[in-house]
């Protein structure tokens, strides 16, 4: 019972923490990420909906979706519109905003690979075009995405992403050595190898989960001594960060 009590504290604490530091980052003006955004719009125009990295496509189209709605955020009501994420949205020129809807769902997937003109492309010349509501899914990358917009475009996070992950997976097999043995070690590392985990950092909608998941097993392997009540707990912040991500 006691357990239990600790689990339902963690998750109600991890996602107070996650609201607040998405109400913080919708609160940076669009403005200050338009260049960047701009530059992103280019980026994606010269690549197809379904970019093909190594064994993997990365989805363009999702992508394209998420700075989308990063640049969509009006950031004179923050927590809201972290909610109803709007995309195609320009306070006061947007005139039809469109609720979250299953034919949405249906058009997201109609598209053949090749990249014509772009909501967002239509967008960042300050077009009245319909926007539309996406609240069937909770948007925590915003928490990282507005953020790094304001000194990166999509090439530049893509590069940063691959970063962190290869430097984190060094580390981590260095832990590994450490804690268990080399073969331990080769086993994880042909695991993530399978996985292309080199070029995970390039697919902006995968590196969050990645990124996060690989700090925790460093945390994890750093402890010199594993208490299980306390395990369980950093699982439950790690399981609401990925989803919630």
């Amino acid at each position: 019972m006691k357990e239990a009590k600790s689990y339902i504290i963690t998750f109600i604490i991890t996602t107070i923490i996650l609201i607040i530091t998405l109400t913080i980052s919708c609160m940076i003006p669009s403005s200050q990420i338009k260049n960047n955004v701009i530059e992103s719009g280019k980026i994606f125009k010269s690549e197809t909906w379904r970019r093909h990295i190594g064994n993997m496509y990365a989805d363009n189209l999702t992508e394209e979706l998420m700075v989308n709605i990063a640049y969509s955020i009006d950031s004179n009501e923050p927590f809201y519109s972290s909610i109803v994420a709007r995309r195609n949205y320009l306070p006061g020129i947007t005139a039809n905003v469109y609720p979250d809807s299953l034919q949405d769902i249906e058009l997201a997937t109609n598209y053949d690979g090749e990249y014509g003109t772009s909501d967002l492309e239509e967008m960042l010349k300050e077009k009245d075009i319909d926007s539309y509501e996406y609240t069937r899914y909770w948007h925590g990358y915003l928490i990282i995405l507005r953020p790094l917009l304001l000194i990166f475009n999509i090439e530049g996070i893509r590069y940063l992403f691959s970063f962190i992950i290869i430097v984190c997976t060094i580390i981590m097999l260095i832990l590994l050595y450490k804690k268990f043995n080399i073969k331990v070690m080769f086993i994880y590392l042909i695991s993530l190898l399978g996985i292309d985990i080199s070029i995970m950092g390039i697919s902006l909608q995968g590196s969050f989960c990645f990124i996060i998941a690989i700090i925790f097993n460093i945390i994890l392997l750093m402890q010199k001594e594993i208490n299980i009540n306390k395990t369980m707990n950093m699982f439950m912040v790690v399981r609401n960060y990925n989803m919630l991500f």
